[in-house]
């Protein structure tokens, strides 16, 4: 998860306003199935980021943001 506190903070630095957000990820293969919080990688990748980015970039979005 510290991969998505670095984007968010590297977007903030960049943007004050976003328009669209789309989260879009996969996992097709990885040596190392388990992420170093301890989550199945899939799970992380397909789940816990994209909820934790939506969150943290929020206040980006204004009420005609999608």
């Amino acid at each position: 998860m510290a991969d998505v506190e670095a984007l968010t903070k590297a977007v903030f630095k960049q943007y004050v306003k976003l328009d669209v957000l789309i989260n879009n990820a996969g996992v097709f293969k990885t040596p190392h199935p388990i992420t170093q919080d301890g989550l199945d990688v899939r799970f992380a990748v397909n789940t816990t980021a994209p909820y934790l980015l939506t969150q943290r970039l929020l206040r980006c979005l204004d009420h005609h943001g999608r």
